[in-house]
């Protein structure tokens, strides 16, 4: 669910808007279903300076009341980081601050050439802007882990507030110069609950049926998204390795369970000698399996928490995002774990039930 609102970057988006169109804008006001706020993806590059910049522009006044967000994805809270993407300031990717020879506070000039037709010349244009805060993964504009960097080019990835965009939109622009600028424009919705969200989209392109925007649901079945192969051919082959791992652990156990008996004969003999009742023997071995499997099973699933952040931490380096995280499941790992419990009961009541039925001369002159 994470990796579709990632995708998206809220509950439901609407493409292909421009956000420039305030009158267009204006209509989402007529919807009580959802709050809303627009946001645009930019993607220029600075032909002065050898930049490549992708830029992500927000309204920092509501952004943070209705996109996706969680807390890893940055080291401040989000709302927090709203009050650093104001007028001039903005936010960059932490990666590419560690990469590049910048720190928090500096300015950042981006660098544009147009040409003038009334003039037949060419005029440099400027926007400034400083680096308020940094952010380690952002919803719907960072898709990869990884910083572009080839020689002096390379790319910064930065969060613009809406106002500051559209007041330096001309400059902006100017970047490409010969290169075009692409844009995305979206809004972003917080759907209400309780409402019919197929019904929600229906009515939304109806109202828009005079543009070409779609609409995203990101619960929706229908929707798709760009999922990693390799990852999803990782995680299938970890879940076979566990069912694997859980049949030979019960089958271990079983064996485990059997020879530890098998072994213990002179021991069971003289239990019995002492006028141990067969229940109790039984009771006793039944358990001491059992101590030691819960003992195992707890060992065991600290030692997996922690192994599988490890592993997955050093899977994600240059993986698509957002970052692969452990939740605890605990429902299936209760599964699991009764599954052990259950088998390793069954392993070891089996061989203690036949022991405890044996006569105690017997049991003696097998040792």
């Amino acid at each position: 669910e994470d990796r579709k609102l990632y995708d998206t970057g809220a509950d439901m988006r609407v493409g292909d808007i421009d956000i420039s169109n305030q009158t267009l804008l204006n209509r989402f006001n007529n919807f009580t279903e959802f709050s809303w706020t627009p946001v645009a993806r930019i993607w220029t590059y600075d032909v002065i300076a050898s930049r490549n910049y992708e830029i992500l522009v927000i309204n920092s006044s509501t952004y943070a009341d209705v996109a996706f967000w969680r807390d890893d994805f940055s080291e401040k809270p989000l709302k927090d980081l709203m009050n650093y993407c104001k007028n001039e300031s903005v936010l960059l990717s932490k990666r590419d601050l560690d990469t590049i020879d910048f720190k928090l506070g500096d300015e950042v000039t981006l660098s544009g050439e147009t040409y003038n037709d009334t003039t037949g010349t060419s005029e440099y244009l400027r926007t400034t802007v400083t680096i308020g805060e940094t952010f380690d993964y952002w919803p719907n504009f960072i898709e990869d882990n990884r910083h572009d960097s080839y020689g002096d080019y390379y790319r910064l990835r930065m969060v613009f507030d809406l106002q500051f965009y559209l007041a330096n939109n001309v400059s902006l622009n100017a970047l490409s110069y010969s290169y075009n600028v692409l844009e995305d424009g979206f809004v972003y919705l917080n759907v209400k609950e309780g409402v019919n969200r197929t019904l929600l989209k229906e009515q939304l392109l109806i109202a828009f049926n005079d543009s070409s925007l779609y609409v995203d649901d990101p619960f929706a079945e229908s929707y798709s998204f760009d999922a990693n192969v390799i990852r999803l051919t990782v995680y299938s082959v970890l879940n076979a390795n566990m069912i694997v791992a859980m049949t030979a652990a019960i089958l271990a156990l079983s064996f485990f369970a059997f020879m530890v008996l098998a072994e213990r004969g002179r021991e069971i003999g003289l239990y019995k000698a002492l006028g141990i009742t067969k229940k109790q023997l039984f009771l006793v071995f039944v358990t001491e399996t059992l101590v030691i499997l819960f003992v195992g099973l707890l060992i065991g699933n600290l030692l997996g928490q922690i192994v599988a952040q490890m592993f997955l931490s050093y899977f994600a380096v240059n993986t698509p995002i957002p970052p692969l995280i452990t939740h605890l499941p605990f429902m299936q790992l209760f599964i699991i774990n009764s599954v052990l419990l259950v088998g390793a009961l069954i392993a070891a009541a089996i061989p203690a039930l036949i022991i405890s039925r044996l006569e105690t001369g017997k049991i003696l002159r097998r040792e």
